[in-house]
C-alpha cells in the first residue's frame, strides 16, 4: 500500500507540478526549454539535479496549493 501511495504522491503529482510549474516559469522570462530538458534525459548528468528540482519545486507547489483550497474551503 505505501508502495502505491509513494507512486502516486511522487511519481505523478509532485513530478507532474515541478516539471509544468518550471516549465511555464521559464517561458514566461522567455528562456525556451523542453520538457525533455526539464526533466533531464538529454543529458544523464543532469538528469539527478532536474529531478531533484523538479521535485522540489512539485512538492513546494503542492504544499502551497493544498493550503489555498484549505483556505478557501475553511473560511
Amino acid at each position: 500500500m505505501d508502495f502505491l501511495i509513494e507512486i502516486v504522491f511522487r511519481g505523478i503529482i509532485v513530478r507532474f507540478f515541478g516539471i509544468y510549474t518550471r516549465y511555464y516559469f521559464w517561458n514566461l522570462f522567455g528562456k525556451k526549454f523542453t520538457l525533455k530538458q526539464l526533466k533531464g534525459k538529454e543529458d544523464t548528468n543532469s538528469q539527478y539535479s532536474q529531478d531533484f528540482l523538479n521535485a522540489f519545486v512539485g512538492l513546494t507547489i503542492f504544499c502551497l496549493l493544498s493550503y489555498f483550497i484549505a483556505y478557501l474551503v475553511f473560511s
